[in-house]
């Protein structure tokens, strides 16, 4: 029971997507209509995901099974509604630090005293979610028979959303609570731009 719950690292909602739309137009008998919006493409790929399951620890000591690692002691629920509030809110304070401490020692007059096993659980809070969407525009244009000449665009992050990283869970740190990284798998908008020709 002291170890069950929630994978840790893992995020319990992933949804994927992708799409391929062609605009509906095409070059031929459309006129300049045709000739600046015909045969173009447009497709596109996303992820969203919710946040992972994290475990709030304490470093400080070692526990009954003399094991370094051990969890902090959970008082509180320590969770806040991030409904409303600014990143800079959010990343300064993820959860409340007050609901978790450091766990007692079992004998505080011991040479190398040890603490009680930390009662918090696995997987008691859960970080930012994450969203992340690319996008590719492309149009093939016919030259001759046998030749094709292709240019198309790719944006990355077109929305240039930054997306947040998992909060400091070390008890003992002085940034406990703080969420001071973006996600490492954030990237901030990017365009790349390319041509084609086929035969």
């Amino acid at each position: 029971r002291y170890d069950y719950g929630a994978l840790r690292g893992q995020p319990p909602q992933v949804f994927h997507w992708n799409f391929v739309y062609e605009l509906p137009y095409h070059a031929k008998g459309r006129g300049t209509l045709g000739a600046v919006f015909g045969d173009w493409n447009m497709s596109g790929l996303g992820t969203w995901q919710s946040g992972q399951a994290l475990t709030v620890s304490s470093a400080q000591g070692q526990s009954p099974t003399g094991a370094a690692g051990n969890r902090a002691d959970r008082i509180a629920d320590g969770r806040i509604d991030q409904s409303g509030r600014s990143r800079n809110d959010k990343s300064a304070r993820w959860f409340d630090p007050a609901a978790y401490r450091q766990p007692a020692f079992i004998d505080a007059r011991a040479n190398r005293p040890t603490r009680q096993f930390g009662s918090a659980g696995v997987s008691t809070l859960y970080g930012p979610r994450f969203f992340s969407y690319d996008m590719t525009v492309h149009r093939v244009i016919p030259v001759k028979e046998k030749y094709r000449f292709q240019i198309r665009a790719e944006i990355f992050n077109p929305f240039n959303v930054p997306m947040l990283g998992n909060p400091d869970t070390g008890v003992e740190s002085p940034n406990f609570g703080r969420i001071r990284a973006s996600n490492p798998a954030y990237a901030p908008r990017s365009f790349q731009f390319g041509a084609r020709l086929d035969f």
